[in-house]
């Protein structure tokens, strides 16, 4: 087992302790792209350029995402974005990484 980190969105398990990872896992890999899709451009001071475009009127932008992880990490190869609609309020997307 590796080294533990926090998990992200921060979270308590059910037993009070705060949720961790594997550092360098499949699992915190996903949650670092999570964070990105979450974040707009702008919206953290520190790093500026991290996130996606407000994908509010226009949708999320698969290549938005592919260039952020290559800028910010994590260090994966993106092979699938997906972008569907399962209802028209609802916009899913499924990043497919190695």
């Amino acid at each position: 087992m590796g080294q533990q980190i926090l998990s992200v969105p921060f979270r308590l398990t059910p037993n009070g302790a705060a949720a961790t990872v594997d550092q360098d896992s499949d699992e915190a890999d996903a949650e670092q792209i999570g964070v990105l899709i979450a974040t707009r451009i702008g919206e953290r001071r520190d790093a500026p350029g991290f996130g996606i475009p407000n994908p509010v009127f226009v949708g999320v932008d698969p290549g938005a995402i592919t260039n952020g992880v290559a800028l910010y990490g994590p260090p994966v190869q993106i092979d699938d974005i997906k972008v569907t609609y399962p209802d028209e309020l609802t916009q899913q997307v499924t990043v497919d990484f190695t």
